[in-house]
């Protein structure tokens, strides 16, 4: 009996967490529009900086910060913020950490930001007008259709609600 009941005071492992409601994603979600502008200028300061100087800290910091960005962009739904980011991170590490960079590297860069703060100024813009309809956040839909076009379409439509497609 005592070997049971050490048993039941043993938590589960791993720990059961609780699953964040809609409520909970859409106020995360709201919150991560406001900081993209601040994470975009950030990166856009230290893609100035490295320009200007040269510094292969500002470098290793635009990899950096482009990496977590296109992390963080696509978790909360904004896909093509995040591949922006990626095109940055993917330039940047294409660059020598010693030495002056292709000039194509950083007008790739150029780019990508500028694509970047276009698509932030929307998403922060239709964002003050629209809210996450309760009950779909971390939903999945089935789609079957042969068309790849229509599927494109569904599944970004579906990815800035956080809802995942099945294809």
């Amino acid at each position: 009996q005592l070997e049971h009941s050490a048993e039941a005071e043993r938590p589960s492992f791993p720990p059961e967490a609780p699953l964040p409601d809609d409520d909970t994603l859409a106020a995360a979600r709201v919150e991560y529009v406001r900081s993209l502008p601040g994470k975009l200028q950030d990166l856009a300061d230290r893609v100035r900086g490295a320009k200007n100087g040269g510094d292969p800290f500002l470098l290793s910091e635009i990899r950096t910060r482009a990496h977590q960005l296109r992390g963080s962009a696509g978790c909360y739904g904004f896909r093509d913020v995040g591949r922006a980011a990626a095109d940055i991170e993917e330039a940047a590490v294409s660059m020598p950490s010693a030495g002056p960079a292709a000039p194509s590297a950083w007008d790739e860069i150029d780019r990508a930001l500028a694509k970047a703060s276009a698509l932030t100024e929307r998403i922060v813009h239709d964002g003050a007008r629209r809210t996450m309809p309760l009950g779909v956040a971390g939903a999945r839909i089935l789609v079957v259709d042969g068309d790849p076009l229509l599927l494109t379409s569904i599944a970004d439509a579906a990815e800035e609600q956080l809802v995942g497609v099945v294809r």
